[in-house]
């Protein structure tokens, strides 16, 4: 399992056993193919961010989920950059790391259909 799918697997896993039961599955399926649910979905997002749990996203957090998506794309110096750069433009308060709230309020600032992470949309089969 690749650290990115593992990231889901424990966003998705709610009660943290590792194991997923039905309830948890269809809660899942049904935040990731339902449209609307803007909230939920972000609220999703986030938790595959905050690696410890504490609530918030530390630079070291966001640098570690970033490189999972980005692989080989950018080499650790560019991605730094990047993260450091959402960091400053999302921490409304200036503590380094982002909350919740800034977190969403930052989502909700972006263009959404650019950032497929954001918008959890699934691609439907070619018709």
């Amino acid at each position: 399992m690749t650290p990115l799918m593992r990231r889901i697997f424990a966003a998705i896993d709610v009660d943290s056993n590792e194991s997923l039961d039905f309830g948890e599955f269809l809660g899942a399926l049904s935040l990731l193919t339902s449209p609307g649910q803007r909230e939920a979905k972000l609220e999703f997002a986030f938790r595959l961010y905050d690696l410890d749990g504490d609530g918030y996203i530390g630079n070291s957090e966001l640098f570690k989920v970033m490189s999972y998506m980005v692989a080989d794309n950018l080499d650790d110096t560019q991605l730094q950059q990047v993260v450091d750069k959402t960091i400053r433009d999302a921490d409304t308060d200036g503590d380094g790391r982002l909350s919740k709230a800034e977190f969403m309020d930052a989502c909700a600032q972006a263009d959404t259909t650019r950032h497929p992470i954001v918008s959890l949309k699934i691609p439907q089969g070619k018709k």
